[in-house]
């Protein structure tokens, strides 16, 4: 009879840990992805505003450069990202790269900026240095930073034409 309680208890254990399990893998981790993002997207948003329309400008049709330098130094001191640490932009050769931590995880990333149908898209967009997909997938983190610059020229009416990814600056075209 005892080593059929013990199965029981063993069996129960078992069974609780792949509950705990599968509810991180099905709520913690799109709850930790949503979070960054949300954040990143966000703080994204206010400072492109603070750098390319200070004061709360209109803009109009034009050129207009956010420099990752100054961006990675609001990024790192915005309420938003709080959570979020070691912020690192960049863009050389096209590409804008993105490395930043969250929870004892660093995650690296980099993609192509390109304007399509009026707004910035990150393309070929991968993940650097072996961090698994599902933690924070490659197409969430495009989708934050799409959202922080296009939601800014969306709100002033602007499209963007051309985007290029140079010295440490992302240059913008807009009409």
């Amino acid at each position: 009879m005892r080593r059929r309680g013990c199965l029981i208890s063993v069996a129960a254990i078992l069974g609780l840990s792949l509950v705990c399990c599968l509810l991180l893998f099905f709520v913690g981790v799109p709850r930790f992805q949503d979070f960054v993002a949300d954040g990143i997207g966000h703080a994204l948003s206010t400072q492109v505003a603070e750098q390319v329309g200070p004061g709360g400008i209109n803009l109009q049709p034009g050129t207009y450069t956010i420099s990752m330098t100054e961006l990675e130094q609001q990024l790192a001191n915005a309420e938003s990202t709080q959570g979020v640490e070691d912020i690192a932009f960049s863009a050389e050769n096209g590409e804008i790269v993105l490395e930043f931590g969250s929870g004892g995880q660093t995650f690296g990333y980099s993609g192509v900026p390109v304007a399509e149908d009026g707004r910035l898209v990150l393309t070929d967009v991968t993940v650097e240095g072996g961090l698994p997909d599902w933690i924070f997938p490659a197409d969430t983190l495009a989708g934050a930073i799409e959202s922080g610059v296009n939601s800014y020229f969306d709100a002033q009416e602007l499209d963007i034409v051309a985007v290029t990814a140079e010295n440490e600056e992302l240059v913008i075209e807009a009409q």
